[in-house]
């Protein structure tokens, strides 16, 4: 005999739980009613948004990096890095701290800054290098590839060249390995709260 499961609306369910909600330790104004079409304001949105987007390219990319090894077993060059260094290339291509997984900034890949902008690209170009048909997407870096090498400019023609190569390699791979469109990061919108770096 199934059970019968008691129906709550929107509203039960957030007088049920606290008079505020919270996302990242920040409050979050309940809405007025179920119906509340103006509940959270653009920046809000946007932020909210901007985050389970970053947080997808983030997992995403760490699934197909890591799973790149478990799928070649036998390449060499993909298994002569230690796991939690591997693991730790991923996140440097996002920033440089290695923090958690979960996103408190712009990602560095989508940095306007060059000193965030090009190490990032830079490692993301190494982890892809080792992965099956990346170094021939990957021709432009051939001169590169020592970090005491110089990358041009990040205005330079010769720096858009090997960007996109990196981004071409990403989307190329991530569809040939998953079948669909890869996701991106994108720029950080401003936070709708107060930011406190100790949170």
């Amino acid at each position: 005999m199934p059970t019968e499961v008691p129906e709550m609306t929107l509203r039960q369910l957030l007088d049920s739980e606290k008079d505020e909600l919270y996302f990242d330790g920040h409050p979050v104004t309940p809405p007025k009613s179920e119906f509340d079409d103006s509940w959270l304001s653009l920046e809000w949105k946007r932020y909210l948004i901007w985050d389970i987007s970053e947080l997808e390219f983030r997992y995403e990319m760490l699934s197909l990096a890591m799973n790149m090894r478990r799928w070649y077993p036998n390449k060499d060059d993909l298994h002569e890095i230690p796991d939690i260094e591997y693991f730790n290339m991923v996140k440097e291509c996002w920033s440089e701290g290695l923090e958690a997984l979960k996103p408190t900034d712009t990602n560095w890949l989508c940095s306007s800054r060059p000193e965030q902008r090009i190490p990032a690209v830079r490692s993301f170009a190494q982890l892809m290098r080792t992965w099956p048909r990346a170094p021939e997407m990957l021709r432009a870096w051939d001169n590169h590839w020592d970090v005491n090498t110089p990358v041009p400019d990040i205005e330079s023609p010769e720096y858009e060249e090997l960007e996109r190569a990196v981004w071409h390699c990403y989307l190329q791979s991530y569809h040939d390995f998953r079948g669909r469109p890869a996701p991106l990061p994108y720029v950080r919108p401003p936070r709708p709260f107060a930011y406190d770096s100790s949170l």
